[in-house]
């Protein structure tokens, strides 16, 4: 009995001179190691103060008097943090972890959209989103609404309409994967149908990334002229909205575009030149123009009042004057004010 009773203490005290002997060759590697250093210093080279307080203090962490210093700093860390928070300058942005074959995925997905827009339509329809307490599909628009709206307006709410549409399936669909995870006690997990699930969920929320990216675009170059939106809208899209390169790329259309209007010619008048009139043209014109637009001589035509040196007109053919008879039968018709008669119209009347 007493073997047993001692045997315990004799293996614990092996342990003890064990590990003694441990950090004794411990220390011996570490004074070999400054040996070796102070080797490599000249020999004539004297300790600075500074160094000779690195010795001290070296020397009393065997004391226990930098382990206290460390605790204390240690205590006023976790005062400081506790009060006003976390250093912001030693927070790191947590990163994202996925497996190569989901980021590969997820990459051109948020970039491009799903390629497959039947695909899209297919999870919009597998998915089931509403049920008799919750409905999760987008709200149809009133007719008393739609009938008063432009047509603008009833595109831009189609696309709202899609976003949400969008948005429901995969909300219905994360609800689906998180119920079946939760009630797993109840009910065995379904491997297959759990990630069935989880993939739809990040297809369509990656293709409602790609949309949105794509409306901000739209409302951004919806100020600028034709010739940048085109450049605008064929950009993809990276951390920057129009992508790493824009800039380059919009020089280089600028120069494109001043290039292409040096080309042009300068007088673009071959379709519409005429050849100069000659003198018998010119007369010839002229004629024609009197013969289309004959007017009166300007000694018939009185000032403002007109035909003032002439009798006036009596309707029932006789004049104020003593000749009446003459002046009956050559009836004189006054010209109105700023009227013009043609030729033949004038003759006739006479």
């Amino acid at each position: 009995m007493e073997q047993e009773r001692t045997r315990p203490s004799v293996v614990k005290l092996k342990e003890e001179k064990e590990k003694e002997l441990r950090e004794t060759e411990q220390r011996m590697n570490d004074l070999l190691g400054e040996l070796e250093m102070m080797e490599q210093l000249p020999a004539d080279e004297a300790l600075t103060y500074e160094e000779i307080l690195d010795a001290q203090k070296e020397n009393q962490m065997e004391d226990g008097e930098v382990k206290e210093e460390k605790d204390q700093t240690k205590i006023i860390e976790e005062e400081t943090k506790e009060f006003l928070g976390e250093n912001p300058s030693e927070v790191d942005q947590k990163k994202l972890f996925l497996i190569k074959t989901v980021a590969d995925r997820v990459k051109v997905w948020s970039r491009k959209g799903l390629a497959n827009k039947e695909e899209k339509q297919r999870l919009l329809t597998a998915i089931p989103r509403k049920n008799d307490e919750i409905n999760l599909e987008a709200p149809k628009l009133n007719e008393e609404i739609s009938v008063s709206l432009t047509q603008k307006a009833l595109i831009k709410d189609g696309f709202f309409k899609e976003y949400q549409d969008l948005s429901g399936a995969a909300l219905s669909a994360a609800s689906i994967a998180l119920s079946m995870i939760l009630n797993d006690k109840k009910q065995p997990l379904e491997r297959e149908s759990l990630l069935d699930n989880l993939g739809g969920t990040v297809r369509l929320l990656c293709e409602l990334f790609y949309q949105l990216t794509n409306a901000r675009k739209l409302f951004i170059m919806g100020r600028y002229n034709d010739n940048i939106q085109k450049v605008a809208k064929n950009t993809e899209s990276t951390s920057l909205l129009f992508g790493d390169e824009f800039k380059a790329i919009l020089e280089n259309a600028k120069s494109m575009e001043k290039a292409v209007k040096d080309l042009k010619p300068k007088n673009n008048n071959y379709n519409n030149y005429r050849p100069p009139l000659s003198q018998n043209n010119y007369n010839t014109a002229n004629n024609n123009n009197n013969a289309l637009n004959w007017k009166s001589s300007p000694s018939n035509r009185g000032g403002r009042g007109g035909y003032k040196n002439q009798q006036p007109y009596n309707r029932l053919g006789n004049s104020r004057s003593s000749n009446s008879s003459s002046s009956s039968y050559h009836r004189t018709y006054p010209a109105r004010r700023f009227y013009t008669q043609s030729q033949p119209y004038q003759q006739r009347r006479r």
